[in-house]
């Protein structure tokens, strides 16, 4: 059995702006009376009761652990709405992992720095820009960013651009050690380890702009192709 409770004044997300009321009354405050399980629901003594802080009940939470000590691995969703209640139950929101990688085009004083976000779930690059490391070339990367991923949580290093530019309150800064990045780390290794040009002391390199990023979109094209074959 799990139970959905924020934080009072915790922001519900797109159930808020879908649903307002859900927000301004406190529907989902942690502890209020609106939040409280139906007087009328028979609860057995030996349900497990697992508060979640997110929509997915296995991100955050030890369900996962407590279904494989039982060894469940069949669980029954209800809920009053398929695409909310029960969906957004079955798998988290989407979290994407963000950094920014250094090439150069023609000499190393010709620096081209390559702006991807990553999807967690799906492994796949879901934008990405070239440009150089400022806010306007972030804030590229930002309008990139197809709308459905735009309420997702993420995830970057401490560069300040990532701050100026991606909501408040969803965006954490963290640093390699916390684990947020892993992917997208990952995925530069990836990247590095096939095109040699992007690798930091190489004798490879691209010549003009117009040959580094058609190398570079390739490669992406081809990488999210190989993520759902």
């Amino acid at each position: 059995m799990c139970a959905h409770a924020l934080p009072a004044g915790f922001d519900p997300g797109v159930l808020g702006e879908i649903f307002p009321v859900v927000k301004e009354a406190g529907f989902l405050d942690r502890d209020s009376e609106k939040a409280a399980f139906h007087q009328e629901l028979v609860r057995d003594p030996r349900d497990i009761l697992l508060e979640k802080p997110h929509y997915g009940a296995f991100y955050d939470t030890p369900l996962e652990l407590l279904l494989r000590r039982r060894s469940i691995d069949t669980i029954m969703i209800t809920g009053i709405e398929t695409n909310v209640c029960c969906e957004k139950t079955a798998r988290a929101d989407d979290v994407l992992e963000l950094d920014e990688l250094w090439s150069f085009v023609s000499s190393k004083d010709n620096q081209r720095w390559v702006w991807i976000a990553l999807c967690r779930r799906t492994r796949q690059v879901v934008a990405f820009f070239v440009g150089d490391r400022s806010e306007a070339s972030c804030r590229q990367l930002w309008e990139r960013l197809p709308k459905a991923y735009r309420r997702c949580r993420t995830f970057s290093d401490f560069w300040d651009a990532y701050q100026k530019v991606f909501a408040t309150g969803k965006h954490q800064s963290v640093g390699k050690d916390s684990g947020e990045t892993n992917h997208v780390e990952r995925w530069n290794n990836t990247l590095r380890q096939r095109l040699a040009r992007f690798v930091r002391k190489t004798l490879s390199f691209s010549k003009n702009d117009f040959y580094h990023e058609l190398v570079w979109r390739l490669f992406i094209i081809r990488y999210n192709i190989e993520c759902i074959s």
